[in-house]
């Protein structure tokens, strides 16, 4: 039994110093930054910075050279790491502790980072799809999402010298959640029904700013992520209609021909200023659509977070009522994915 103790005791005494030891040093814990209300912007920003080139992974350029349909598999998964291990310092830096030293390893990696898409962008920008500016267009998110991360870690590290020097306090909103204190001391104050200023109709019909209220990381990476995402597609599409209507123009060029080799073609050749017209206004008419799609589902993207603030604003008040009810009181098998994917 004292042997049992004395091992016991030893295990929970190793346990502790591991613990003090990555909490204490530069060693990153698993990253949080799903529900975290720090940095959500710049964590956003980040993955648009990322986006780029994890899309790159789904095209069939990312494989330089040749390999065994087998052995694809274990390509794209090297590949899955190369990115992940490259992009993991953006996070890494945002996340740390050590604001100083975040700061300035994120300052020298995403400047040397911008440093190589900027060139890369301006020296190689010609294309077969947008002609001499494709890499510009393309890359233009990416290249804004470098900026923004760089202008952050230069505040980072101004601030961060600023609280040093006694010249600026600590924020407190890095300690507690300050918002979520004042939305329930806004609660509990007595208000006046007839003290509420007039709303304008922006307001009243779009969207009312709350100070109290802030967006968690999960939400703003998702909305950024998805913007940049749509803009993607947005372009896939134009330049597959492209292709698809140069190749229209190919056949109508090749129907010309025919017409203008043959005498007895009278009905092909009248057939050719229809088709024209018939090309012209199917291209502009997509070229339409697909506009109006993009915008609608910009659209769409800022309705979700609206009815998000909406409906969590409910839940914090304890109304339940827009919830199905197989929700409001889940299977526990539910109740325990939903732990391990949120936690």
């Amino acid at each position: 039994m004292e042997k049992g103790k004395k091992k016991q005791s030893e295990n929970v005494i190793m346990e502790s110093q591991l613990i003090s030891f990555c909490t204490s040093h530069l060693f990153q814990l698993p990253l949080d930054t799903i529900g975290s209300l720090s940095n959500r912007w710049s964590y956003g920003f980040a993955f648009g910075a990322v986006s780029y080139s994890v899309l790159l992974l789904f095209s069939e350029h990312y494989i330089p050279f040749s390999v065994p349909p087998w052995a694809r598999a274990i390509v794209y998964l090297v590949g899955a790491l190369e990115v992940g291990l490259v992009n993991f310092p953006f996070f890494a830096c945002l996340s740390t502790p050590f604001r100083a030293t975040g700061a300035v390893f994120g300052i020298l990696y995403s400047l040397c980072w911008l440093i190589i898409t900027v060139w890369d962008t301006f020296t190689c920008p010609h294309g077969k799809i947008f002609g001499k500016y494709q890499k510009i267009i393309i890359q233009w998110p990416c290249i804004i999402s470098l900026i923004f991360l760089l202008g952050r870690f230069v505040h980072m590290l101004i601030k961060d010298i600023r609280i040093h020097l006694k010249l600026e306090e600590e924020d407190l909103n890095q300690l507690t959640e300050q918002h979520l204190l004042q939305h329930v001391k806004r609660l509990l104050r007595k208000t006046n029904l007839n003290s509420k200023a007039p709303k304008n109709w922006f307001q009243s019909r779009l969207y009312e700013w709350d100070p109290h209220f802030k967006f968690p990381n999960r939400i703003i990476g998702t909305a950024i992520i998805s913007l940049i995402g749509l803009y993607t597609m947005t372009l896939a599409d134009y330049s597959l209609s492209n292709l698809a209507f140069g190749q229209v123009e190919k056949w109508k060029n090749t129907l010309e021909e025919f017409v203008t080799s043959c005498n007895r073609t009278e009905t092909l050749a009248a057939m050719i200023p229809q088709l024209e017209e018939f090309i012209d206004v199917s291209r502009k008419t997509w070229l339409a659509t697909t506009i109006f799609a993009s915008l609608n589902s910009v659209a769409y993207t800022l309705h979700v977070l609206v009815c998000y603030r909406k409906h969590l604003k409910r839940l914090w008040k304890g109304e339940r009522g827009f919830i199905p009810e197989k929700l409001i009181q889940p299977k526990s098998a539910i109740s325990v994915v939903s732990m391990t994917t949120s936690s």
